[in-house]
């Protein structure tokens, strides 16, 4: 190892450098030392952790400042009375007197670290309201010393005079100092009692005795007493603490004394350094750290992590195999394990010359207790641990248990061997996408070894990109060749020809209990010549076989060579026809499976085989003794387009809303494995920014691999953004840093530069990553820097910097300025429609204001403006909360009130809770009874509001009269906008109970609408008249205004009103018989609807993509669409909706068949009087559908009826109508031998070739389709 005294000396105990200096360290194992020892517990700090673990992140920063300022101080004491510090272990401290006077010395030490906790107390209480007190054991004695282990040499202390120590510190109680017969002895009776018990208990004040402590010998290598895995973090220098996801564990042993009894101490030497180099091969290996060796009853325990003070992104994994290769370690003690893993702060604490590097936080309690539960040989492991493992394990539930903190029970899982690999998120079900390519290169290999021209073909991805997804397709792309996939596996990365167990047996049909003779049996076949060979070939199948003369002739350093000729010489002759052979995760090959490999891709060419190697980049790893690969395909970030069909493919049962798809598909980078983790926090629950755990593993091991100065400076430079002025850096840059070209060449995997001069961070999420990291402290003095750097830069003219400035002040906890910018940031990102940003801002200054007094009014204007943009987003439920709060907050104003109540009403008709919206609206018209003319403007708008809602109930008449209310209101006060709105409810609600009402109205209020820059409103009149084009057979003009609704709607992002203008878009192609790009419209328009849980507009186009597959064939899937549409309005109490949705299912019962349902169903239809319900323009296709029924049952009414929809037709001059009705009288006239007429037949052709009317599929009469349900009603 190499020497770095300066920084390894300070977390090396002084007892092993005086160890170290006497030469003996390395030949001497054992030492039995007299002196005492102060075992020193801070009762308290557990019910600490606890409480500030509930804070989070904040909570396990707060716990280790609380410790350092406790054992600065403790330690301080402990100094000036000449003990040493052996260990500190999280909230308790070992320490060790020797020399003249030690009994007082100790003694008087523990007196005085007992009032120094004491003092604290307000400290604690003001943190988390606690009061911090000491358990103490102090004990005399001969103790036994160890100094064993290989990667490094820790001090371990044991024996029976350990465990009386331990004893004693266990026993006493809060407050108390108990010490053994041997201290009592020395010490004065005055300062002991025993009061309450029969140990001796110290008390009042002792005086040490002088000491003058020995200098410390020179430190020399003292690398080699610090765990491997500090090794690079130490010697960097300075640690900084940051937060870290980690796995942490604690491995016990006992049954030490017993040994040292019986065999003495070398004896007991001896069994610890195998414990200790048997842990330290399992945790070394896998890039875990040894953190401590801590004292127990008859023996001790190891405290472990991975992921802290560094990650290798499998930590979980490592963890758990580690763990069960050293509760299996046979070295005469008895081993228990447990482990848990979550967020942790790790950091240094420091005191004088020592400093430690600790772990903290909750998780690493609870694994301190599920060690305790571990029955003896077994590792128990919490569920989190498990599920972030990728290898599996058998495993055997625990009775759930109770721990001391924990209000729920603890889930722990017994865990045994390793049995396989979870598949990767990615591999699951998720289609693939944009991976075109790499399929078309395996179809060509495919299709050369068809011809008996083999190929290597080697798959480079990174984690989470897609490969085991992808190898899935490889396997059913290949249907012409055969396919056999076998995995490298982690824990079985030292076995030699492992990967080769699987595919050889699968190749050679080798049974699991003959293996051995079907190879005999087979080589005897196939390859008589190679017999001599054969146990070589059993090796690399995993096979036992007794090896012949000539292999045991052979020279070890040949055996291999000859080995890989046989087994190649063998598949020639077996594999005549073409295969494919596929080992992934190659990474984790063996160095003699990648020989093998090698000799099998080496002359590929004259053989059929296409040899295809998968795994993670890694330079220089195993694989790069293969030789290079005929096509090297490394998988690339996915595109924007195609992670957001991935998306749309995973949420279609419950999509999100477009702006969090493009959140989403922003973060991920392009890995798909990132954007699944961070889609499946979302749908759990968590916010858009959150941060998976899986993720933030990943990506964690990937900035470790930087020096820790420049780790520190990422994470500074996080704080800026994304991206970010370089001329920012010095606001946040660590002392001594600068981004100088030399530091950004380093950092230049995680960052760039672009032309301006500007520095951007090539992944968000790194970004994320290195900023969680950060402490909060940390945080906040950063974003203050460079807040008030932006402030000194711009000046006066804040304009422009205003959302920076929101966040980071915000961060910085500035909240007052925090309040004014991000408010102010708000209201700028609403006025140019960046709704989803500007609702981020408005909840950011919300939950500043809650931190300073801001006047409730000006939180109810932030509130108000909240739910108009969440209104937007399509976050509904969110919109009528902040309305409701503003609401709250507005009780002696009743304008705001009523004003609130009528954007509630607006929500909830969009919800469709007619019922509470008209309450809403009535209720705010009583609000404003009391005031004069203040309140004729919002008066106006609630009468509005109540017409549109009584119209959507299909209560036409009273939506009229409420119409002309509002419109007679508006006009009066000269409030365009609001007369706007009340003309077109008017007009709709006219057209419904008036026969040719004309849309004079809808018309001004576009122009109104478009004279006032009122985007929205120009959206919903130009939507409007497209309907009236629409059912007048205006097609040409209804699509201009559905267009121009459409494009009003992309201006204001409302990607709710963009779905409304492609759904009638798509009503025209349905018409027109293109019903596949209509239903695409309305998939997509649904999947708006449903991230907004907008029911009404759901059921809408579930009834119009019902009639796309009814007109398909598809009859079934048409009777779902439709029966969920029905139901869904049924439930809104939408009657119209339900009326019209019938007519739909009359003519799904009509074209299936089903003719006498149909006409029942339009009976019944006809029945409730449409007309009288607003509904006339229904009657024509009601007509029509029942003529056609009973034309096909030969009924002569059939005729009468199409007669009377045509001349319903002609009254509404819906065209369309007209030339429906037209083909269906020429239907049922020829299937009652008489012929249309033709100038009628005419007429037809000419208004289906205006309208584009395509082809539809006809019923036929006397044929059922063998659907005999009454239908979905």
């Amino acid at each position: 190892m190499s020497s770095h005294a300066g920084p390894f000396e300070l977390y090396v105990p002084q007892l092993v450098r005086e160890w170290a200096a006497d030469g003996a360290e390395s030949a001497s194992l054992h030492r039995s030392l007299p002196g005492t020892l102060v075992f020193a517990d801070v009762s308290g700090f557990t019910k600490i952790s606890e409480r500030l673990a509930k804070r989070g992140k904040v909570g396990a920063e707060s716990i280790v400042e609380v410790i350092e300022a406790c054992f600065t101080r403790l330690l301080d004491v402990a100094d000036s009375a000449g003990g040493t510090l052996i260990q500190f272990g999280g909230d308790a401290v070992l320490l060790f007197f020797r020399g003249a006077g030690h009994e007082l010395r100790a003694a008087a030490a523990a007196l005085e670290m007992r009032r120094t906790i004491r003092s604290l107390g307000a400290m604690t209480r003001a943190v988390a309201g606690v009061q911090l007190s000491l358990t103490v054991g102090v004990h005399t004695g001969d103790f036994d010393w160890f100094l064993v282990g290989r990667s490094h040499r820790q001090l371990v202390l044991g024996g029976a005079a350990a465990s009386q120590l331990v004893t004693l510190e266990g026993a006493a109680e809060r407050g108390q100092i108990l010490v053994g017969p041997s201290t009592a002895a020395a010490i004065e009776p005055r300062n002991l009692t025993s009061r309450g018990g029969t140990v001796p208990r110290l008390v009042g004040t002792i005086s040490p005795p002088a000491y003058d402590a020995p200098p410390l010998p020179p430190a020399q290598e003292m690398a080699r007493f610090v765990a491997a895995g500090l090794h690079r973090t130490v010697a960097e220098g300075r640690v900084d603490s940051e937060h870290r996801t980690a796995t942490v564990a604690f491995v016990q042993y006992s049954g030490l004394d017993e040994i040292i009894d019986q065999s003495g101490g070398d004896a007991a030497a001896r069994v610890l350094e195998a414990l200790i180099a048997g842990t330290q091969e399992a945790l070394d290996a896998r890039g875990i750290c040894f953190q401590s060796a801590d004292l127990a009853v008859d023996g001790g325990k190891f405290y472990l992590s991975a992921g802290a003070p560094l990650s290798t992104g499998q930590d979980e994994e490592h963890m758990l195999l580690a763990l069960a290769e050293i509760v299996s370690l046979d070295v005469g003690l008895t081993l228990r394990a447990g482990v848990n893993s979550g967020s942790v702060f790790t950091g240094e604490i420091r005191s004088g010359s020592r400093r430690t590097f600790v772990t903290m936080g909750d998780p690493v309690n609870l694994a301190a207790r599920v060690m305790s539960k571990a029955a003896p040989g077994t590792v128990y492991a919490t569920t989190p641990v498990l599920d972030r493992s990728r290898t599996l394990f058998d495993l055997t539930p625990v009775e759930p248990f109770y721990v001391k903190g924990k209000a729920r029970s603890v889930t722990a899982f017994a865990v045994g061997a390793a049995r396989g690999v979870r598949a990767e998120v990615a591999s699951a079900d998720a289609p693939l996408v944009g991976r075109e390519s790499e399929l078309d290169a395996f179809r060509a290999a495919c299709a050369s070894a068809a011809e008996h021209s083999g190929s290597y073909l080697q798959l480079l991805a990174d984690p989470g990109a897609g490969k085991s997804r992808l190898l899935k397709e490889f396997q059913a792309a290949g249907d012409s060749i055969d396919f056999h996939r076998v995995a490298c596996r982690l824990y079985q990365s030292s076995t030699p020809y492992f990967p080769f167990f699987g595919l050889l047996s699968g190749l050679l049909s080798l049974s699991d209990t003959d293996g051995a003779d079907d190879l005999r049996r087979l080589v005897t076949e196939r390859s008589p010549h190679l017999l001599p060979w054969l146990s070589l070939i059993g090796t690399a199948c995993g096979l036992l076989i007794e090896p012949s003369p000539e292999v045991l002739a052979l020279e070890t350093e040949f055996r291999r060579i000859q080995l890989e000729t046989a087994v190649v010489s063998l598949l020639e002759d077996v594999l005549t026809e073409p295969v494919a052979l596929c080992i992934e995760d190659a990474q984790w090959m063996d160095d003699a499976s990648c020989q093998l490999v090698n000799a099998l891709v080496s002359d590929l060419a004259r053989r059929p085989w296409v040899v295809l190697v998968a795994q993670r980049p890694d330079p220089g790893g195993p694989t790069a003794q293969i030789r290079a690969p005929d096509i090297l395909m490394a998988l690339h970030p996915l595109n924007p387009a195609e992670l957001e069909a991935l998306v749309g493919e995973l949420t279609r049962s419950t999509p999100l809303p477009q702006h969090r798809i493009a959140t989403l598909v922003e973060r991920s980078g392009g890995n798909p494995l990132f954007l699944l983790e961070l889609l499946n926090a979302v749908q759990a629950g968590d916010d858009d920014e959150s941060l998976p755990t899986s993720v933030e593993g990943l990506l964690m091991a990937r900035t470790d691999r930087l020096a820790n100065a420049d780790r520190t400076l990422l994470r500074h430079l996080s704080v800026l953004g994304t991206g970010f002025d370089r001329s920012y850096v010095a606001d946040v840059a660590p002392r001594g840093a600068s981004l100088s070209d030399e530091e950004l060449a380093r950092l230049a995997e995680f960052v760039r530069t672009d032309d301006r001069g500007w520095v951007w961070f090539r992944h968000d999420l790194v970004r994320v990553v290195a900023y969680e990291g950060l402490p909060f402290r940390t945080r906040r003095e950063l974003h203050e820097r460079v807040g008030e750097s932006i402030l000194r830069r711009v000046g006066d003219n804040v304009d422009d910097v205003v959302p920076l400035l929101s966040l980071h002040f915000y961060r910085a906890n500035r909240h007052r300025e925090a309040w004014r910018y991000s408010t102010a940031a708000g209201d700028q990102a609403k006025a140019v429609y960046a709704n989803a940003d500007a609702a981020k801002l408005y909840r950011r200054a919300l939950q500043a204001s809650a931190k300073i007094d801001v006047d409730g009014r000006l939180r109810a204007q932030a509130l108000e403006s909240l739910g108009d943009v969440e209104e937007l987003t399509g976050n509904l439920v969110g919109a009528r909360a902040a309305y409701v709060a503003a609401r709250q907050l507005s009780g002696d104003e009743p304008i705001v009130v009523a004003r609130m109540l009528l954007k509630s009403a607006f929500i909830d008709e969009r919800l469709g809770r007619y019922v509470t919206a008209v309450r809403s609206v009535r209720r705010g018209l009583r609000v404003l009874a009391p005031l004069d003319r203040t309140g004729d403007e919002l008066r106006a708008e609630l009468w509005g509001w109540l017409a549109a809602i009584r119209v959507r109930q299909g209560q036409f008449a009273e939506g009229a009269r409420a119409g002309a209310e509002a419109v007679r209101r508006a006009t009066g006060l000269g409030d365009s906008s609001t007369l706007a709105r009340a003309l077109v409810t008017l007009d709709f609600a006219r057209s419904r109970l008036e026969d040719g009402a004309d849309h004079a109205g809808t018309e001004r209020a576009l122009d109104i609408y478009t004279e006032l820059g009122d985007i929205p409103g120009e959206a919903t009149a130009a939507n409007i008249l497209g309907a009236y084009a629409y059912f007048a057979g205006q097609w040409d003009d209804a699509v201009a205004f559905y267009r121009r609704s459409r494009h009003a709607r992309e201006r204001t992002g409302d990607p709710a009103g963009v779905a409304t203008a492609n759904a009638n878009l798509a009503e025209i192609l349905l018409e027109q018989g293109s019903l596949d790009e209509a239903d695409a419209l309305l998939a997509s328009a649904s999947s708006v609807w449903a991230a907004s849980d907008d029911q009404w507009s759901v059921a809408f186009a579930d009834r119009l993509r019902g009639l796309c597959r009814c007109r398909a064939g598809a009859f079934e899937a048409a009777e779902m669409l439709l029966g969920a549409a029905r139901a869904k309005f049924a439930t809104l109490g939408a009657q119209a909706d339900v009326t019209e949705t019938d007519v739909a299912i009359a003519e799904l019962l009509l074209l299936s068949g089903n003719f006498e349902e149909a006409v029942d169903l339009l009976d019944t239809v006809i029945a409730g009087d449409p007309a009288r319900a607003g509904l006339d323009h229904l009657l024509p296709a009601i007509y029509r559908l029942r003529g056609t029924a009973r034309a096909a049952m030969s009924g002569d009414d059939g005729l009468t009826d199409l007669a009377r929809a045509l001349e319903l037709s002609r009254n509404h001059e819906a065209e369309h109508e007209i030339a429906l009705t037209i083909r269906a009288l020429g239907l049922a006239s020829g299937w009652h031998g008489e012929p249309v007429d033709p100038a009628l037949a005419s007429e037809g052709r000419i208004i289906a070739a205006r309208l584009g009317l395509g082809p539809r599929l006809e019923p036929t009469p006397g044929v059922l389709s063998g659907r005999r349900s009454s239908g979905p009603r």
